[in-house]
């Protein structure tokens, strides 16, 4: 299979497209994060995260946010017997950096 070529501004507008994404979520973690002021929200996020041991505090955080009650990527979805409906959305969490990006000094 034959990938195609992506112009410079091809790529160039994926790139900011990610960046937007992280930086919203971001904001909604800094929100969520926020909210978690008193023993209530705490007792509240605590039950979460209880049924989502294998993500990170902000990515629970996130999920929470979105009302998840069930977490899963597409192919897992149809390996259980399960078909996405057309026109529902990912839940959007933060996945690690796997790669280095050298620091450019900015004086």
């Amino acid at each position: 299979m034959a990938t195609r070529p992506y112009t410079a501004e091809q790529r160039a507008a994926a790139d900011q497209s990610r960046r937007d994404v992280v930086e919203q979520l971001h904001q909604q973690l800094a929100e969520s994060l926020g909210r978690l002021d008193n023993r209530a929200e705490w007792e509240r996020y605590l039950a979460f995260a209880r049924g989502f041991p294998q993500y990170s505090f902000g990515n629970q955080l996130l999920l929470m946010r979105a009302g998840a009650t069930a977490v899963s990527g597409y192919r897992a979805w149809q390996a259980k017997g399960y078909q996405v409906r057309a026109g529902e959305k990912a839940i959007r969490i933060l996945g690690p950096v796997t790669r280095r990006v050298p620091i450019s000094d900015a004086s």
